[in-house]
């Protein structure tokens, strides 16, 4: 679709069984009311910094879809946009929390579902439409390290979309001696997990850092 494409009609893409990509032109102002509605095996949406509000239905029954990026343009999301996204497990906010048009916005998505926002944006409750809310990006990093079998370490990190972030380790902090471990780019949502085998004889420190 062209970037100057303003308006697309409700229902433009309603059950296109074979959808499973989409980046929206940036010259669009809004998703309309059951814009994807019923697109199954649809896991990626690329929503512009054009769009101001996302209708209701706009992505029912996308069931696997599992993360997607709401940008600080969008004030309205209509009720049940998200309902029965079942795979949803992370909604990532740019901005602002948009009003939402009823209490069905998130309705049957994932049990573990988490609406994440950026420090110094305002308007998050703790539940929001259901989700509970987590910070990230902005003031800080959320950074989790569950021990896995066989000694590893799982590192989730939540930075910035589409940058490379190394993860280095050191056995130190006085003085430290950071060895890089791997270097990944993060995805849709800017979550990046590491899995690290600690060194048994000594201490372990890690760090994430940004990178060409």
């Amino acid at each position: 679709m062209p970037n100057s494409l303003s308006s697309l009609g409700d229902s433009a893409f309603d059950a296109c069984y074979a959808l499973a990509s989409i980046s929206l032109p940036t010259g669009l102002a809004s998703i309309g009311v059951d814009e994807f509605c019923n697109c199954s095996p649809l896991t990626n949406v690329v929503i512009p910094g054009s769009i101001t509000s996302i209708g209701g239905d706009a992505f029912d029954y996308c069931t696997a879809l599992a993360s997607v990026t709401i940008p600080s343009s969008v004030t309205n999301i209509g009720d049940t946009a998200f309902e029965n996204c079942s795979s949803l497990t992370g909604v990532y906010f740019q901005g602002n929390a948009p009003s939402l048009g009823g209490a069905n916005v998130f309705q049957g998505v994932n049990a573990a579902a988490t609406a994440y926002y950026l420090g110094g944006t305002t308007g998050w409750g703790a539940p929001y439409g259901g989700l509970p809310t987590v910070r990230f990006g902005g003031a800080y990093n959320q950074i989790a390290g569950p021990v896995l079998g066989g000694g590893n370490v799982q590192l989730s990190f939540i930075g910035n979309y589409g940058i490379n972030y190394a993860l280095d380790r050191s056995s130190s902090l006085s003085p430290a001696n950071w060895v890089p471990q791997v270097t990944n780019s993060t995805g849709q949502g800017g979550l990046l997990v590491f899995t690290n085998t600690p060194d048994a004889t000594t201490n372990n420190f890690w760090r994430f850092r940004s990178v060409p």
